[in-house]
């Protein structure tokens, strides 16, 4: 990922409640954040229903949170 302003890569870390996103021409950004996990795939607690937070990002989201072991 490109920061627009000035193309500089961008890497994210996060811990626990915070994200830092780090741009490798100097800038940077701390965001507070809600944590939480879900279920993997296949597993029963899986079947409970998705948060409003996480369904307003759309099937692409709950995707990538869920992707298959191996």
């Amino acid at each position: 990922m490109k920061h627009s302003e000035d193309k500089g890569s961008l890497t994210f870390f996060a811990d626990g409640g915070q994200i830092l996103i780090a741009c490798d021409k100097g800038h940077y950004w701390m965001i507070d954040a809600k944590y939480g996990e879900i279920a993997p795939a296949g597993e029963p607690a899986a079947r409970i229903q998705i948060s409003a937070d996480l369904d307003r990002f759309g099937p692409a989201a709950i995707m990538a949170l869920r992707q298959m072991p191996g």
